[in-house]
This record gives C-alpha cells, sequence and structure tokens, in this order.
C-alpha cells in the first residue's frame, strides 16, 4: 500500500494546468476595454458639463439678447450631450462581466449597436446647432471689431471646426469601434472555447 499512498500524494501535491479565475478576480481586473469607454464616455459627460457651468457663468458679459441667447443655448445643448455621453455610459456600464459567454457577446452587441445609433444622430444634431448658436454668439460680440479682424476669426474658426468634425472626430469614432469590436470579437473567441 506504501506504493499507493505514495501516488496518492504525488497525484494530490499536482496543481491543475490552468485554473478559471474566480469571479472577484474577473470583477476587479483593470485596464479593459469596458474600463477605458467608461472612463471615456464620463470624462466627456463631465467636459460637457463644466462647459455648460461656464457658459452659464459668461451670462454676465455685456451681451445683447442674442449674446445671451447664444449661451444659454450652448449651456442647454452641452448639458444635452452629457446626458447622451451619460446614458452611454451607464448602459456600458449595466454589462455584466459574469454572464454566460453568448449572452455576455449578446450585450456587448446591442451596446455597439446603439452606440452608433446614438453617435449617428446626436453627432450631426450637436454640431449643427452648435455652430448656429457659435454664430449667434459670433455676431454679437463681433460686432465692433473690422471687417479684416471678423474674416481671420471666422476662417480660424471654420478650420478649426472642419478639422474637428472630418479628422478628429472620425478618429475617435474609429478607436471606440475598435475598440468595442476587439471586445466582441474576445468574447465570441472565449464563448466558442467555453463551448467546446
Amino acid at each position: 500500500m506504501t506504493e499507493f499512498d505514495q501516488l496518492q500524494k504525488i497525484w494530490k501535491s499536482q496543481k491543475p494546468a490552468y485554473q478559471l479565475p474566480g469571479a472577484e478576480t474577473l470583477r476587479n481586473k483593470k485596464q479593459t476595454s469596458k474600463d477605458r469607454l467608461l472612463r471615456q464616455l464620463t470624462f466627456s459627460a463631465l467636459t460637457f458639463v463644466l462647459v455648460a457651468c461656464i457658459t452659464s457663468a459668461l451670462q454676465d458679459l455685456s451681451l445683447t439678447f442674442t449674446g445671451h441667447l447664444a449661451l444659454a443655448g450652448l449651456a442647454v445643448l452641452c448639458l444635452m450631450q452629457a446626458s447622451v455621453q451619460g446614458y452611454s455610459a451607464l448602459a456600458l456600464y449595466r454589462i455584466d462581466e459574469l454572464q454566460h459567454p453568448a449572452q455576455h457577446v449578446k450585450a456587448w452587441e446591442n451596446y455597439y449597436h446603439v452606440r452608433k445609433k446614438m453617435i449617428a444622430t446626436s453627432g450631426p444634431i450637436y454640431f449643427i446647432f452648435f455652430n448656429l448658436l457659435m454664430g449667434l454668439f459670433f455676431a454679437d460680440t463681433l460686432a465692433g471689431y473690422n471687417s479684416s479682424t471678423i474674416a481671420v476669426i471666422i476662417i480660424l474658426y471654420i478650420s478649426w471646426i472642419i478639422l474637428a468634425w472630418f479628422i478628429i472626430r472620425r478618429k475617435i469614432q474609429a478607436r471606440e469601434y475598435d475598440r468595442i469590436q476587439s471586445a466582441i470579437d474576445n468574447l465570441k473567441k472565449l464563448d466558442r472555447d467555453f463551448n467546446n
């Protein structure tokens, strides 16, 4: 029996080749795609709230009714965009990492489609109303300047808007979509491994 006892001792002392991480390990894991996206959305929402507060504070300037209307509109627009970003962050936060892999993949795919629709609708609406309100603000604040100064300011503004809308926005969206798609692809791979 000593051989059996020795064999049993060796067998019990060996560790399994791979151990699945526990629930707490999965919940506490940092630097995931979800964490990066949550930080990005939260920061964006807070930035819009800050801009809304700043534009509200600028109401004390000696502006005409049009200028005050433009600043109030910008504050409301930024708060609306902050609520859109906050809604996205909340939807992302509600995805449970401990669901069955197939359900987890489905939750990410649903988030991805909702997020794409939100960006497709809220982005252009924000862009149009932001520029209309900025036009009203410029009309009020630049009224006393000479035409060459006004032309330079408007050219700089239009250049920045074109750069922001057509280049920077597309790069940021592509990066966000890549992160989400990467997370979905990794989850699908885990689901296939889980089912095999």
